[in-house]
């Protein structure tokens, strides 16, 4: 599974080539020849490499708006990493600091959050059937591992019975549905 940082990484070889060949091309155009003086392409690079990274910061900023005003029918329709993504905005807002853990070997934590020295992990699951105690079982192995003081298990569905009581027997906090966004959330 990636994580979103790694999709926003600036431009690789292949865009820096394709940009050589548009440079290359541009000056044609303009100037009717091949301009062989650095400090043209270097000028332009400069301009191009601006371009690029405001657009992708325009792109990461309607990203962001896009998840804050997520309805619950919207949230149905994501995947695991844009839930995880919204939740972190969520908390972000909020005044915490947030961090993701990789995609894999999560250690049962998607999320840890810290505020006011309270460091948190949750556990997102973006599922259409009742989430189970395998959930809560994960949150209380992430909260061990990544040394936290408390675990919550996050879902856009709802818990089982046995999820249920399990979390109140070692203390996981549980937001279903319902509790979603709400007050509640933030422990």
């Amino acid at each position: 599974m990636k994580r979103k940082k790694e999709a926003q990484k600036l431009p690789g070889t292949s865009v820096y080539l394709i940009y050589l060949i548009a440079e290359l091309l541009l000056a044609l155009y303009i100037q009717g020849r091949i301009v062989l003086e650095p400090r043209w392409y270097g000028i332009n690079f400069i301009y191009a490499t601006i371009v690029y990274i405001l657009l992708r910061l325009l792109i990461y900023c309607l990203k962001r708006l896009r998840l804050a005003g997520s309805s619950l029918r919207k949230i149905d329709k994501m995947t695991g990493e844009e839930f995880e993504e919204y939740l972190g905005l969520l908390y972000d807002r909020k005044g915490y600091k947030v961090k993701y853990t990789p995609g894999t070997s999560d250690f049962g934590a998607d999320l840890l959050l810290k505020k006011k020295g309270v460091r948190t992990v949750v556990q997102a699951k973006r599922y259409k059937n009742p989430v189970g105690e395998a959930s809560v079982q994960q949150a209380l192995s992430g909260k061990g591992y990544y040394d936290a003081d408390q675990c919550v298990v996050i879902t856009n569905s709802y818990f089982t019975p046995a999820a249920e009581a399990l979390a109140e027997r070692t203390g996981v906090t549980l937001i279903d549905r319902e509790l979603l966004g709400t007050r509640q959330m933030y422990v």
